[in-house]
């Protein structure tokens, strides 16, 4: 697992993306729409990351994933937060280097800070584009963002079978200059990638790093990324399920 961030810049982005998640939460009817989550309502998408969030709070604590998850009860908001609230806590008071379970096998603890960082950062995407607003995504979580989804989602969504990478493709960050090349790999559920890698690439899909992190989560149109070389290479790949 590689990661730009350090454990407290996650503790940060929770705090932060937390309480603007429970801002919607609060101010959003229960039964608004979530476009990006067709089907959902303002109060599955609360229930969904207020659930995640406890449920892997005692993950961290050395619970297996067979863990229950609360329901929604009470204002939304103050649900929510509370909900947070644990999950912080369970993240404060663990070693983050301890061994714990996550989808992708035994790995430290700081795994779940990372990924429920990046569930919540992209479901306040998903509150907001309820709201009817653009989403927000701080550069340096949304370069990781992208990392993670090369890191750990691509993984778990691919599990026994080879992701379609037929050549390198380059994601290039058009404001931060982050760049990441992906390659060919014959690991299945693997992507051979390579953050900052300066090879050459068949195709190379350009945009801010928010665009790009938000893309590759199905939460804004690629056709925001400038495509240059060959399309069709890098189409098989993003169509693919890379997260869920």
């Amino acid at each position: 697992m590689t990661t730009a961030l350090t454990g407290a810049e996650y503790d940060a982005a929770l705090a932060t993306a937390g309480a603007a998640f429970a801002e919607y939460a609060g101010s959003l009817d229960p039964q608004t729409a979530v476009p990006s989550c067709p089907g959902w309502t303002m109060q599955q998408l609360v229930g969904h990351l207020g659930g995640v969030h406890a449920w892997a709070a005692a993950v961290v604590r050395g619970s297996g994933p067979k863990v229950p998850r609360p329901e929604p009860e009470g204002e939304l908001s103050e649900w929510y937060l509370a909900q947070l609230g644990v999950l912080q806590q369970a993240l404060a008071q663990t070693d983050q280097q301890q061994p714990v379970w996550t989808f992708n096998g035994t790995q430290p603890v700081s795994f779940w800070a990372r990924r429920q960082a990046h569930e919540l950062a992209m479901h306040l995407c998903d509150a907001q584009l309820a709201a009817g607003q653009q989403p927000t995504y701080s550069g340096a979580l949304a370069a990781d963002a992208v990392s993670e989804v090369f890191d750990v989602m691509t993984p778990r969504m691919s599990k026994d079978r080879p992701v379609p990478v037929s050549a390198p493709i380059a994601f290039v960050a058009s404001d931060s200059g982050d760049r990441w090349l992906v390659r060919p790999s014959e690991k299945p559920g693997l992507v051979d990638y390579d953050h900052g890698g300066a090879g050459d690439a068949v195709v190379t899909a350009t945009a801010p790093v928010q665009t790009l992190a938000t893309g590759i989560w199905r939460r804004t149109p690629t056709s925001d990324w400038q495509i240059d070389g060959d399309r069709s290479v890098l189409e098989t790949f993003i169509d693919t399920p890379l997260t869920p």
